[in-house]
């Protein structure tokens, strides 16, 4: 088949198939014939603001990365994608060497809970894109001020408030009937929020009047498979998206057996998602500190190396001290072994999700325990590879092109192409190879606007609590 990759144009059979350098290296000395070709921006290269170049490029639309190339940017958008030679050597634009390094989309956490003091935090950290999923007033008046360029931050959407069928400890609204639940998407929608979030406790008959409406008005429903209602009752609604791996098993064996879910179910919870339009949230770093922290005795070398890493330095005072709290736990050995069972479970429930074609997304739930906003993202990213056993490329595509594809905004972010925004990440290593390099960030791109490393420092330097990258 053709794909056509900015201005490449190759022949390829298999766009999912490693293809070799030597094969991009061939396919770049045919361009000299006209079997790619070079075209300049549509604006013509006077109209670049920014161009990146030497640059290897791992678009995330083929599983390749495409050496030597070069990326412009005009008015916040990437206005071309071609090979280094193709840029005019006297171009008149701000050029960024990228020569060692990596190109890739700037990533998107589509699971947060954060502060205005955290924005920051996901820039520095290349996070280009959130979804807060309990959502405030101030949650839009931080979107409208970002996309103004007068606030520093990450691209932002945001839930409404959650809806959940009784009284709980997170900020939420409360739908007790089917009444008040379509009254409280109307009020949502209203107001400009971009998704509902269900939650948990709901009845059906709350549930039912909620996905209806959302259904009238347009606005995608997603968050939790409240009690009472089934996993099959949920997708056949529509729900856009379950968060976490948890929400599966509790929707198919109940809270009260979770726990004990015999390990081969977990085939049977991955076939009932299998040929259907949904999409899972997967949250597993949080699930393996904050859900198992009744299994980390006081002295773990792994728990308590985890409150001594740097970028603890950038967390707010407060949260900081409140994720101190859960230090020293002492569980019995039972609690343990329940508690990895669970979280093993997810982790498999995880792989067997992605291998029977139900598109993963990724997300952190920060800043639940030792989730440090921006940077968790990675730590979920590991353990997705690492644990889960899924390649750096589909773990990858989880935190770009499948997010911004559940965000309703393909090919306008989370990938590399022309007409996509510019929201970038420049990394030192080949994430397609080793998915760790994308803690080593040269520089971040927001909307066009460009963060080299010491200004990203600079960003997070005056920070409450200090610290530096």
């Amino acid at each position: 088949m053709t794909v056509q990759i900015g201005a490449w144009r190759v022949m390829r059979r298999d766009v999912t198939a490693p293809f070799s350098a030597w094969g991009w290296a061939l396919a770049l000395a045919l361009s000299s014939v006209g079997c790619l070709e070079r075209d300049a921006p549509p604006g013509g290269w006077g109209s670049v603001d920014a161009m990146i170049e030497n640059v290897a490029l791992v678009t995330m639309e083929i599983d390749t990365v495409l050496p030597d190339g070069g990326v412009a940017v005009s008015s916040g958008s990437i206005a071309w994608v071609g090979p280094a030679t193709a840029v005019p050597a006297d171009l008149n634009a701000a050029r960024i060497d990228g020569q060692g390094h990596f190109l890739m989309p700037g990533l998107i956490d589509l699971h947060v809970h954060a502060s205005e003091h955290d924005l920051p935090l996901f820039l520095a950290a290349g996070v280009t894109t959130v979804l807060f999923k309990h959502g405030a007033p101030e949650h839009l008046e931080w979107r409208s001020l970002a996309e103004q360029g007068k606030l520093v931050s990450p691209r932002i959407f945001s839930t409404g408030p959650m809806i959940a069928g009784r009284e709980i400890h997170w900020p939420h609204a409360v739908a007790l009937s089917a009444d008040e639940a379509r009254a409280l998407v109307r009020e949502h929608a209203s107001a400009g929020y971009d998704f509902i979030k269900v939650y948990d406790f709901l009845s059906p008959a709350a549930y039912d009047a909620l996905s209806a409406t959302a259904r009238e008005l347009g606005i995608p429903f997603l968050g939790h498979v409240p009690q009472g209602v089934s996993l099959e009752h949920a997708l056949a609604a529509g729900q856009l998206c379950i968060d976490h791996a948890e929400q599966l098993i509790y929707a198919f064996a109940g809270r009260e057996r979770s726990m004990e879910l015999p390990r081969e179910a977990v085939d049977s919870v991955a076939s009932s998602l299998a040929g259907r339009n949904a999409c899972v949230t997967s949250t597993l770093f949080g699930m393996k500190v904050f859900g198992m922290k009744a299994m980390m005795m006081r002295g773990s070398p792994w728990f308590d190396s985890l409150y001594a890493r740097p970028a603890m330095e950038l967390v707010d005072a407060g949260i900081s001290e409140w994720w101190s709290s859960f230090r020293g736990a002492t569980p019995s050995d039972e609690a343990k072994a329940r508690r990895v069972h669970f979280y093993e479970s997810q982790r498999d429930l995880t792989r067997r999700l992605v291998e029977s074609g139900v598109t993963l997304a990724a997300g952190t739930d920060t800043p639940n325990l030792l989730l440090i906003p921006g940077y968790a993202l990675h730590d979920e990213l590991e353990i997705l590879v690492d644990e889960v056993g899924l390649s750096p490329f589909q773990a990858l595509r989880a935190v770009t092109a499948h997010a911004s594809t559940i965000l309703g905004r393909q090919e306008e972010f989370g990938v590399i192409v022309p007409g996509a925004s510019a929201d970038l990440l420049l990394v030192n290593g080949n994430p397609l190879d080793d998915v760790s390099a994308v803690r080593r960030t040269i520089g971040v791109m927001m909307r066009g606007r460009w963060y080299g490393r010491e200004e990203l420092a600079r960003l997070v330097d005056p920070l409450p609590g200090g610290g530096s990258l």
